[in-house]
């Protein structure tokens, strides 16, 4: 399971919030995992990484753009990366159908990728305070 603390934090309120239901949404995919019900649960995960993934990639690159961090091109491009893999994982499950193997992949690229990401690229937020006003809506809150 992942641990959310302090080393994670950027600094950036919503940025924040959206990474940790991030971790929400991992931890509850490998609980599924463990339980034996990931076959009923793995197309919602998908579903909810995919637009929720998207929504929140949008709003940290603004982040980093108006804070003209330096991360910002290479954020792009992870976030590019991160996206092509998902798309990756979406094919399998609609031509292979679920299996364990399929589940567990997943969820171990969800967990380093989340992991490396945060802690290589967007803490470089915490230099670079936000320029984006705070405003929550529902993509923050759930």
């Amino acid at each position: 399971m992942l641990e959310w603390n302090d080393v994670f934090i950027t600094d950036h309120k919503t940025v924040d919030v959206q990474h940790e239901k991030l971790f929400e949404m991992i931890n509850n995919f490998e609980t599924s995992l463990l339980n034996g019900t990931a076959e009923a649960s793995i197309n919602e995960t998908l579903q909810f990484l995919g637009n929720y993934v998207v929504a929140h990639f949008t709003h940290e690159e603004k982040e980093m753009a108006n804070s003209n961090c330096p991360a910002a091109e290479e954020n792009k491009k992870q976030h590019a990366a991160f996206l092509e893999a998902y798309g990756k994982y979406v094919e399998r499950f609609k031509t292979e159908g679920y299996s364990a193997m399929l589940a567990y992949e997943l969820l171990r690229t969800a967990q380093n990728w989340i992991v490396d990401h945060i802690c290589g690229t967007d803490v470089n937020l915490r230099s670079y305070p936000s320029q984006v006003p705070h405003a929550p809506d529902a993509k923050e809150n759930g």
